[in-house]
């Protein structure tokens, strides 16, 4: 029997397929995973337009303030103001106190408050909507317990910008673009992989192409596979799935170029190294889909909580994360590039050491 422990030992210390699956996957699992049952509030950046001005309506900033997750950033001065701020992510939410709400309170009148929030992620803005509800619900209660008159309920009026109808469609589609856009840098990696398992790299060791032309090759190949698969996507996300899109579409395929460079680099670097298709086609799994799903603001926004900053480590060091970022603000809101420099140049970052380290690792020669 120790015999035989011993024999396995040393395989599963030999096989780096074994150790991925039973030393790597757990802990990386339990990290991913858990973001699906993480649905604590997350930090909501929010602004106030107090129109009133009076000891009213700056107590109920303060309630607000008073909320853990609830993080003000300073007043606003006008509607459009606030339409930018929430449309460049500056903001998720703006509250609006109208003039004369402390009066119309204290005459028993109904007063109302404007809540203005980016609709982009529709989990986030409805979660965000019942929070007010239940902090206007405490506001109200403090009021009654300090004034012995009567008042109507305070009107909680909530708009949502660039996804009016919460529709988990508009948010869900350009996120998926990002995911499913990672297949073309699967298929790179599956192919390095696949010529040195099969042994179609032995004749191209002997001939006397150079490693980078080998490389770049295969990388520009890809690369003008992927760009036409972008554009189809595209297409389907549009007409098929009626998703608008406001955005300039040159921007979007520089995005696109952008993020091919980065997830290909990454495909690039796992497909020269690992040289077996099973460990390939696990390793990017484990890389561009398993996480994009749970930590990347597919579904759940990213998280910001105390203490996750491993998880948000993890959830920027994915192309996905910054892509599905890029996707839905070109789509719903019309962004930039240069707007979204942040993801761009993260973007471009992953790409330059993944790509740099790929070509500097790789060896024209068997063995």
């Amino acid at each position: 029997m120790l015999a035989i422990s011993l024999k396995e030992l040393k395989h599963i210390t030999r096989d780096i397929r074994t150790i991925l699956l039973v030393i790597i996957s757990p802990p990386f699992l339990l990290v991913i995973m858990s973001s699906i049952f993480g649905l604590e509030v997350k930090s909501i950046n929010y602004g106030v337009m107090d129109l009133d001005r009076t000891e009213l309506s700056r107590r109920f900033v303060q309630k607000i303030s008073a909320v853990r997750g609830y993080q003000y950033r300073g007043e606003v001065g006008s509607y459009q103001e606030a339409y930018e701020l929430l449309r460049k992510g500056s903001l998720d939410l703006v509250l609006v106190i109208g003039p004369g709400f402390s009066s119309r309170i204290e005459r028993g009148e109904e007063a109302t408050i404007q809540a203005l929030v980016d609709g982009m992620d529709p989990i986030e803005a409805i979660g965000t909507f019942y929070d007010l509800q239940g902090i206007v619900k405490a506001y109200e209660e403090g009021l009654s317990s300090e004034s012995a008159s009567a008042f109507k309920p305070l009107q909680l009026l909530y708009r949502a910008r660039y996804n009016p109808g919460l529709d988990s469609t508009t948010s869900l589609i350009p996120g998926l673009m990002a995911i499913v856009l990672t297949l073309p840098a699967m298929a790179l990696a599956l192919s390095l992989s696949k010529e040195w398992e099969t042994g179609t790299f032995e004749v191209l060791a002997a001939s006397p192409l150079k490693g980078l032309e080998y490389l770049f090759g295969k990388l520009s190949a890809y690369l003008a596979v992927g760009l036409v698969s972008a554009f189809i996507t595209l297409g389907v996300a549009v007409v098929w799935f009626k998703v608008p899109f406001k955005g300039s579409l040159a921007d979007f395929l520089l995005f696109c170029l952008d993020f091919f460079l980065a997830s290909m680099g990454v495909g690039l670097f796992i497909g020269q190294s690992v040289k077996s298709q099973q460990s390939t086609m696990f390793l990017t799994l484990l890389y561009f889909i398993v996480p994009s799903f749970f930590i990347a603001g597919l579904v759940l926004p990213l998280s910001i909580k105390e203490g996750a900053q491993l998880e948000l480590l993890a959830s920027y060091a994915l192309c996905t994360t910054h892509f599905i970022k890029a996707c839905r603000g070109i789509m719903l809101k019309g962004l930039g590039i240069t707007q979204m420099a942040d993801s761009a140049l993260a973007l471009a970052a992953i790409g330059l050491i993944s790509i740099g380290i790929g070509f500097a690792s790789f060896r024209k020669r068997i063995g």
